[in-house]
């Protein structure tokens, strides 16, 4: 699969290998399917029905706020693998926002929803915060160092 994946994106940069084996791997999770909803927003406008979901928002459709909120997250973790990827230092500070606003929506999706009568959003409990805690950690505690992103 990387042979695949670097013919199609180009070679990573340097400092892709001296990321964390998770990072790494969830920035190649995040580009593939960073596509994938992209196809699928694509093909909802000409009538493909298909459901996408992260931190517990989940979407049938792309014109209801749950799809677009859904599409941009998606969009937001595509372009943070990417800058990983490619080795840009804008991705560090991307990877920030994206770490904490996904802990806002995976607490907002579990807890904030409690006080609406009616929500916009269905109330699911997600399994995210798990992966996204140790990850905010990691960005963390290396930004404090001025290091690249690297578990020592």
């Amino acid at each position: 699969m990387k042979n695949f994946f670097n013919t199609i994106a180009g070679q990573p940069a340097d400092s892709w290998m001296s990321l964390p084996f998770f990072i790494r791997a969830f920035s190649y999770y995040f580009m593939l399917s960073g596509v994938v909803v992209l196809i699928i927003a694509i093909s909802q406008l000409f009538g493909v029905k298909a459901t996408i979901s992260i931190y517990g928002l989940e979407s049938k459709s792309l014109l209801t706020i749950t799809g677009i909120v859904t599409i941009i997250v998606y969009a937001f973790k595509f372009l943070v693998a990417w800058g990983f990827y490619k080795g840009l230092d804008w991705a560090k500070t991307l990877a920030h926002i994206d770490a904490v606003s996904g802990i806002l929506i995976c607490l907002f999706m579990i807890f904030g929803l409690i006080y609406f009568d009616q929500p916009i959003f269905p109330r699911k409990i997600s399994f995210d915060l798990f992966f996204l805690i140790p990850y905010l950690i990691i960005l963390l505690q290396n930004s404090r160092k001025g290091n690249a992103i690297v578990i020592s």
